[in-house]
């Protein structure tokens, strides 16, 4: 009984951590989308001056 218990303990620690990986991810990429756009509004700009 007590090794299941500790692999369900074990299982959830996992999946844990890959959401957390997973959000950090998301974040990078959503920084990553808004530095894109700020250059890409910042050349229209320069384009349109």
């Amino acid at each position: 009984m007590a090794a299941p218990k500790g692999a369900a303990i074990f299982d959830i620690g996992q999946k844990g951590i890959v959401t957390q990986q997973k959000s950090q991810f998301s974040v990078l990429s959503f920084q990553l989308i808004v530095v894109i756009l700020r250059l890409v509004i910042e050349t229209i700009t320069l384009f349109f001056h």
